[in-house]
Formats: C-alpha cells, structure tokens, sequence
C-alpha cells in the first residue's frame, strides 16, 4: 500500500508516517500542499491523508494550501481515499465548510488515524 500523507509539521507528519509504516507500506510526506495536485497524477496512491488546514483553502490560493476542489476532483477521478484528519469538535464545521465533500471524503480524528487507515485499506 501507498499512502500520501500531507502535513508540514515535522513532528506530526513523522509520527504519523512512522506509524503507518510500522504496517508495512510505503509513505511519502508532502510538507506543502502545492505539489499534492501533480503528486496524485503521477504516481499510484490507494490512500492520501491529509490534516484539514493543509487541504482546505478559499478559491483564492495561500500559500502552502491547495484548493479541496482540484483534490476532490483528482480523487474521484482516480478513485483515491482521503482521509481528512481533524478534531472530532470541528468535524460538522469542516464538513460545512466543504459544501458537499464526495464520497471518497471520510473526517477522522487525529488519536483515530491509523486505525481508520488500517479499517479502510484492509477493506473493512
């Protein structure tokens, strides 16, 4: 399995990468949002996760984010599950935010990463 995982805090991004590589499969840390477009059109992900503040942006770029749109689009059109990690508190807001994520959009919270990476990669 390979996973993105987009996330600039050196601390989170390693602990998190490290625990999913603890099963085996192959993570590649984005710590920008930028590259997270072209990295998905390239290269063969089953999953990328991706902590909520780095994916949502107005339509107006900032730096270090990318639009959900031009992620949701690359997603569905290569049928890659996002796993948008933020807190359990903020979950309805960022839903809302959002409009209407696709399918393939699940919100998890930060303590239940692995396992809910763990539940859909095995296909549970």
């Amino acid at each position: 399995m390979r996973i993105l995982l987009v996330e600039d805090d050196e601390f989170l991004a390693e602990s998190t990468a490290r625990a999913l590589r603890s099963q085996s499969w192959v993570v590649d840390v984005s710590a920008r949002g930028e590259p997270v477009p072209l990295s998905l059109r390239e290269d063969r992900y089953d999953l990328l996760i991706a902590y909520f503040h780095k994916i949502f942006a107005p339509e107006t770029h900032q730096p270090n984010q990318v639009s959900s749109r031009d992620v949701f689009h690359i997603c569905r059109t290569y049928q890659i599950p996002l796993l948008l990690v933020v807190s359990t508190a903020l979950q309805d807001k960022a839903a809302a935010m959002l409009e209407s994520p696709p399918d393939i959009v699940r919100f998890v919270d930060p303590a239940e990463t692995l396992q809910v990476a763990l539940d859909l990669l095995k296909g549970d």
